[in-house]
C-alpha cells in the first residue's frame, strides 16, 4: 500500500528582492557605511554591510537631479526637476520632511554638504552656485562665474592662499587675497565650460579660477594633509592643483571619460570612475 504524499501548494515569501538603484545621483555618509541612490522618484538609503534598507524616501514624484547625505547622515537633501529642494531629518525611525525650498530657477544638477552637516551648496543650470545653512533654511552665499551649468562642487579647508596675481595665458589662475595661518573655508565650483572657481567663504569673493581642463568637470576633491585640490573631468584626465600657487602640481591622463573620481587614505591615492 503505497502512502499519498503531501505537497505544499502555497508559499509565503521569505524575502523580497527589490531594485537598489535605478540611474542618477548617490551619495555615502562619512563612514561609508550608509549609501543613498535614485530609485525612480524615491530615494533609498541603505547599510552596506548588511545590505538591508534603512529608509526608503517617497519624493515629490518628479525625477530626481541631486542628492545629498550629510557625513553624520542625519539629514538628507533632494532636488528635482519640480525646482524643488527638499530637506529630510533621518534622526528619528522615519524620514521626516523639515522644509521645502525653491533654491534656483532652473534645475540643481549637483549639491555637496560641508564636513560639518551645517552647509549645503547648490549648483544650477543656471551657472549660480548657491551656499545655505540647512538647519536656519536660507541662502548664506551666492555666487556667479560660470558661463554654463554647474556640474561639480566640494567644500574643503585649507591654511594656504596665494598671494599674488600671476599673469599668464589661456591656462593661468587669477588669484587675488591676503595669505593667513588660519584655517579658511572654501568651496570649489566645477562647470561644464571645464572652468574651476574657488570661492572664500569668509570673504565671499572667488581666489582662483583654474582654466586646465577642457570638458566638463565632474568631481573635485580635497586632501588636507597634501594641501592639494583633485579635479576631474570628461576630457580624460585628473589634475592635482597646489592650494598655494593654484597651479597643477601634476596631470594624470585617464585614457577614459571620468565620471568620479576624488582621494583615498589620505590623499596618498587616488581613484576615478569612468564610462567602461
Amino acid at each position: 500500500m503505497t502512502s499519498r504524499i503531501s505537497i505544499k501548494t502555497t508559499f509565503e515569501p521569505a524575502k523580497t528582492i527589490e531594485p537598489i538603484y535605478t540611474g542618477g545621483d548617490v551619495s555615502l555618509d562619512r563612514s561609508g557605511r550608509l549609501l543613498a541612490t535614485c530609485v525612480e522618484e524615491d530615494v533609498l538609503i541603505l547599510d552596506i554591510q548588511t545590505g538591508e534598507r534603512v529608509f526608503r524616501v517617497e519624493n515629490d514624484g518628479e525625477a530626481i537631479t541631486s542628492l545629498a547625505l550629510s557625513p553624520s547622515a542625519s539629514h538628507l537633501v533632494v532636488c528635482s526637476r519640480s525646482l524643488s529642494m527638499r530637506v529630510y531629518s533621518l534622526n528619528n525611525q522615519k524620514p521626516e520632511l523639515q522644509r521645502t525650498l525653491k533654491p534656483h530657477t532652473t534645475p540643481v544638477i549637483t549639491s555637496a554638504i560641508d564636513a560639518t552637516g551645517t552647509l549645503l551648496a547648490t549648483g544650477g543650470a543656471d551657472g549660480t552656485v548657491k551656499v545655505w545653512d540647512i538647519k536656519g533654511g536660507f541662502a548664506t552665499h551666492t555666487f556667479h562665474g560660470h558661463g554654463g551649468v554647474i556640474s561639480a562642487l566640494s567644500f574643503f579647508q585649507s591654511t594656504s592662499e596665494p598671494t599674488s596675481r600671476p599673469q599668464g595665458k589661456r591656462k593661468s589662475i587669477e588669484a587675488d587675497h591676503a595669505s593667513t595661518d588660519a584655517p579658511t573655508f572654501f568651496l570649489a565650483s566645477g562647470g561644464d565650460d571645464g572652468k574651476i572657481m574657488i570661492w572664500n567663504l569668509h570673504t565671499r569673493k572667488s581666489i582662483a579660477s583654474l582654466h586646465s581642463h577642457v570638458s566638463v568637470v565632474k568631481s573635485l576633491d580635497f586632501s588636507k594633509q597634501q594641501q592639494t585640490l583633485l579635479s576631474a573631468g570628461r576630457d580624460k584626465t585628473i589634475i592635482l592643483w597646489d592650494s598655494k600657487s593654484w597651479k597643477p602640481r601634476k596631470v594624470i591622463p585617464v585614457l577614459e571619460v571620468v565620471e568620479a573620481a576624488g582621494f583615498a587614505l589620505d590623499g596618498k591615492y587616488c581613484y576615478s570612475g569612468g564610462e567602461n
